[in-house]
């Protein structure tokens, strides 16, 4: 089961409210938190499929296949700001 959480920068005021601020994995998909540098956002991608057998997925902006993506694990640098994210609540358990 994974857990998502609601994230705030104390510096510029950034927030998340739902992320899953590293890796997190549930019965049929595993997913990571990336920092788009271009969007300036973290967004929690799928990278690993687990309904047929496990699917490696490369990690990549929703957006836009050609912006510049990190993995991103909490505490870490604000995407916008570069301050560390402060992680506020555990928000949801899914499945």
């Amino acid at each position: 089961m994974g857990t998502t959480y609601s994230l705030l920068c104390p510096a510029c005021g950034y927030a998340n409210p739902e992320c899953c601020a590293g890796v997190e994995s549930g019965m049929m998909v595993t997913l990571s938190t990336v920092h788009c540098a271009t969007c300036r956002q973290l967004y929690d991608v799928p990278v690993l499929e687990l309904e047929r057998g496990i699917t490696e997925i490369p990690i990549r902006c929703p957006n836009s296949a050609k912006h510049a993506v990190v993995r991103w694990r909490h505490p870490a640098p604000c995407p916008v700001c570069g301050h560390i994210l402060s992680k506020l609540a555990e928000r949801a358990i899914w499945d």
